[in-house]
């Protein structure tokens, strides 16, 4: 079962208006280890999937709850 929707993910940070870059910079600041953006693009490209932790960070960081995020619906 996939952990998240790939295609959501990419619909949140250009709906953001932000870079992998910043993304990545921002979410740094939440969290001890950071996320690098080739990180991310292998989450955006379907090819890796974050844990929970990063879902659940990802989540806060775009205000959307875990069910929307993973599950593409509100």
């Amino acid at each position: 079962m996939k952990v998240f929707n790939n295609k959501k993910l990419i619909e949140l940070r250009l709906k953001k208006g932000i870079s992998r870059g910043k993304m990545t910079m921002e979410l740094y600041k939440h969290k001890d280890k950071g996320i690098v953006p080739q990180t991310l693009k292998k989450w955006e490209e379907g090819r890796a999937c974050p844990n929970f932790n990063n879902v659940l960070l990802i989540s806060e960081f775009f205000e959307v709850s875990i069910t929307e995020f993973i599950k593409g619906t509100e």
